[in-house]
């Protein structure tokens, strides 16, 4: 869960190091609006493979975050329902 009124959660993986991998990032701003992002990380530049500017996340809940990388496909999931491909 989060504490803070704006800002950004999410994970990393398929990591080779901090500076190459793929992550998942929900932001969330002031008056609850946010975004989710698939990114790939290379040499810390980061590339949005997938974006939704859906809702920022609810301060204090927990989430169901399910990430399926099977080949090339990636797939994110939250709470069971599929938001990102």
């Amino acid at each position: 869960s989060s504490t803070s009124e704006i800002g950004e959660i999410g994970l990393i993986f398929r990591a080779l190091d901090g500076r190459n991998h793929y992550r998942f990032v929900w932001t969330r701003t002031s008056g609850g609006g946010g975004s989710y992002a698939l990114q790939r990380v290379v040499n810390n530049d980061a590339t949005s493979l997938a974006t939704d500017g859906t809702a920022g996340y609810t301060m204090n809940r927990w989430y169901h975050v399910e990430i399926r990388a099977v080949g090339s496909t990636l797939t994110v999931y939250l709470d069971g329902n599929q938001i990102l491909t």
